[in-house]
This record gives C-alpha cells, structure tokens and sequence, in this order.
C-alpha cells in the first residue's frame, strides 16, 4: 500500500461469461454457510506488532507491510518481504527487506540494511532520487508455484522514472527469495500492463494448478490510488497477461466497503476447493468511522457509538473477504457482510504509540499464510508503521447430499 490503501483490478478476456464487465457477478445472492473468525488478534509479542522499530525488531521507522513466503519444503524457513523506509519528508520511497524466520522460534531475523532486496536511494532521507539501479518499490505480494518450485512477487515500481507514473507493477520471479541476486525482474510491457494500464498498485495471484490441463490463473491488480473497483487478468504462465477493460467487482452501498476495495494478498485454496480471498478498503479522508456516516468517532473504544448507536466498524483502512469458486475465480459464492479486522490496538491506530507515526487507523493486508486445515495467519501493516499478524479460521459449510 501507499498512505493511500486501494485498488482498482483488471480483467481478464477470459472466455467466461463472468469477464463480461458487471459487477453483480461478485454479489451471491446468497451465502451458503461460510464465516470467518478471528482467533488471535495479534500474535507479535505482547499482543503488539510482529515487525515495528517501536519493539526493536526493525531499524527502519516505517515497516509499510509484509508479503509471507512458505518454505519450499517442511523443512525449510518460512520468512517476509517487508516494505521499509526511514524518510520523514517522502515516506513513499520506500524498499524491500527479506528476513527469514528463526530456527526453532515464532520470531524472524533483525529488519535491518543488510537484508535489503529492492534498496530505493533515498530511503533514509538523503538528498538523492530513485534511480534505475536503485529503484523505489511498494507493496509486495507473493505466491509460491509448486509446479515450477518458483516464487512470483507482485510489487509496484515507485521511482517515477518511466511509464509516466508513479506507480507500476513489476513481477519479480526467484527460486530462493532471500538471495538478493536470484531475482529476475519483468517490466509492465513484459507482463501485459503497460501501454493500456501505466498506473497499477500492485496485484494478487490466484493459482489454478491442477484444476484443468492447461490451467488459466487469475490475478487482480489496482489501477489507482484511491479505493474503487477491482478488475481481472488471466494468464497460462505468471507473466504473460491477458487484461480487460471492465470494472469486476466494487463496494456496496450500505456496506463497510461502499468506499471501494483494495488488492490483497494471494487466494488460498480452502478444504472445500474453493477460496479465501482477503481484500482491503480504504476510506482515504483519515476517516476512521466512515461506517458512521461520519469522521472522528474513535473506533477503538468500546464506548463508542455511532449517531443512533451501533459501532463504527471499519476504520481508515481495514479488512474484508471473499469467497471465489475454485473452478471460476471470477465467481464469488460469499462475502463479507461486516470487516473481519479493523485498527483498534494502539499500533494500529496511532493513538498511545511513540512518533514516528504515519497513518493512524489503518489495516491492510498484502500477506497470508496457511498454518492448517482452513487455518490462516494473515499479515498487514499498521499505520503505514508497524507490521502485524493476525489468526483467522474459515468454516466451510458442510456439502450438501441430495437424496
């Protein structure tokens, strides 16, 4: 994300009728059992934030967010692209660190320089600009393909330097994501964005594998800074896509998300082969009680209430989901009727946290990890500062037997 979380996402020419541009094909009619529950609201140390200069585990001022990556077998460390940066006057030049858990511990290594992967020049405030060697880069999301043993990070390029845009998306594609010479970067052309999209914030794979011969993957990417629809691309191999030119999902009126919504992370496949989808709002104005109808209710204070009662549920930035047809991506069978995480602990909404701090009320997520059956942890900056993490469960309705 950007201080400004959204997402607009392409679709795809797939041969579905779904690609056809109504939004109506991500509004069920109805949910067929699915619900989601927080199980542990935050799991870094003393219930704060996982990753935060404030608790020493980094040395940047701002830790924007973090994209999870599995290890590629049991065996192996898990670990997190975090998006960093310590410049006060341009808190939006910003890099990427790859930090690997710790043996034997729920803790990950030291955030600091010499983890850097993506290292914007003028991170730490100096006086120099990106450049082509050191580019500045936003927002990483990462899925791991079995099929090919390969990670692909979606990220978007902030260095303003070509496209005439500030913001692009870039896929960076590595067989071992902690070594900063294994990547191999894909410019926007390469990828099927650019000419028809040179504004993009980033995008969200959702892997096919195994569910047809020659499988279509899907991926929602955003092309603009303020929350609004999203939009589909399809592609056979992760870097060749197929993009659209209409609008596929959007906020509801009435709803938490009626101001838009916002790219998340990857899909993950459910027990019931269908999937979890995470997705972010962004209610811009610093509003942390748009639910309301009106700014400046402090949502996290159970005290609180709207005009005429009931709480404000959302936040300036905060969490939502769906749920996509494991054959069809492009059909959501259920979704999010209130916001699965909202800012209420003071390392998400400013309020009791030392300065620096950037954005209060915000939660966003650009990371999800499975941890068992329908059993996730999802990652998400904090203010634009701190990273934190969260356990979800999904019940999966049970199947139907006719008879």
């Amino acid at each position: 994300m950007f201080i400004t979380l959204v997402a607009v996402f392409a679709v795809s020419t797939l041969a579905s009728a779904a690609l056809g541009g109504s939004v109506s094909q991500c509004e069920p009619a109805s949910n067929p059992g699915y619900s989601l529950d927080v199980v542990e609201r935050s799991i870094g140390p003393g219930g704060g934030a996982v990753i935060s200069k404030a608790n020493g585990t980094s040395s940047f001022d701002y830790s924007f967010t973090a994209a999870h990556f599995p290890g590629r077998t049991e065996e192996e460390q898990d670990g997190l692209v975090v998006r960093v940066g310590s410049n006060t006057r341009r808190p939006w030049f910003t890099g990427f660190a790859v930090v690997r858990r710790l043996a034997g511990s729920q803790a990950f290594e030291h955030v600091d320089s010499s983890k850097m992967l993506i290292d914007c020049e003028n991170i730490n405030s100096s006086a120099g600009h990106p450049t082509a060697l050191r580019p500045c880069a936003d927002d990483p999301r990462i899925v791991y393909r079995a099929a090919d043993k390969t990670y692909y990070m979606t990220y978007q390029n902030a260095s303003g330097l070509e496209y005439g845009s500030t913001r692009i998306t870039w896929i960076g594609t590595s067989q071992t994501p902690w070594d900063r010479n294994s990547w191999t970067y894909h410019s926007p052309t390469e990828i099927g964005l650019s000419p028809r999209y040179n504004h993009t914030a980033g995008m969200s794979i959702v892997l096919q594998d195994g569910r047809a011969p020659k499988p279509k993957h899907v991926a929602f990417f955003m092309t603009a800074n303020t929350a609004g629809a999203l939009y589909a691309a399809t592609s056979t191999d992760l870097l060749h896509w197929d993009v659209g030119t209409e609008p596929w999902c959007a906020g509801r009126a009435g709803h938490f998300d009626h101001g838009g919504i916002a790219a998340g992370p990857q899909a993950e496949r459910l027990s019931d082969g269908n999937l979890l989808y995470l997705y972010s709002i962004d209610n811009v104005l610093a509003c942390q009680s748009s639910s309301c109808g009106k700014c400046g209710v402090n949502c996290s204070d159970p005290a609180a209430s709207c005009d005429g009662g009931g709480r404000c549920i959302d936040g300036r930035c905060s969490l939502g989901w769906m749920i996509l047809d494991g054959n069809d991506p492009l059909k959501v069978i259920a979704r999010a009727t209130e916001t699965l995480i909202f800012p209420t602990l003071p390392f998400e909404t400013g309020q009791g946290q030392a300065p620096p701090f950037q954005t209060p009320w915000v939660v966003f997520t650009t990371g999800l990890q499975r941890v068992g059956v329908d059993k996730f942890v999802v990652w998400y900056g904090a203010g634009d500062t701190n990273v934190g993490a969260a356990r979800i469960k999904v019940t999966v309705p049970a199947p139907r037997h006719h008879g």
